[in-house]
């Protein structure tokens, strides 16, 4: 059986390998069918722009694969 990923639930992805199954929990787990507006409207990063531009400091931390899009997201 090939590795395989699925989003299981809103903040769960299920991996398979092998005849193993494993479930990892994440704050939020999006779709690869997800746009950049689902993922936006999901998160806090209206907020932290917003309270970037009225001078304050904000770091938005993301990681993916290489080649998923983070940068141009």
């Amino acid at each position: 059986m090939l590795e395989s990923i699925e989003v299981y639930d809103d903040d769960k992805i299920l991996v398979h390998k092998k005849q193993t199954k494993r479930i990892f929990t994440f704050e939020g787990c999006f779709k690869s069918t997800s746009s950049q507006t689902d993922v936006f409207e999901s998160t806090n990063i209206r907020k932290m722009l917003d309270t970037s531009l009225n001078g304050f400091s904000s770091t938005i931390f993301v990681y993916g694969q290489t080649g998923s899009g983070k940068t141009y997201t």
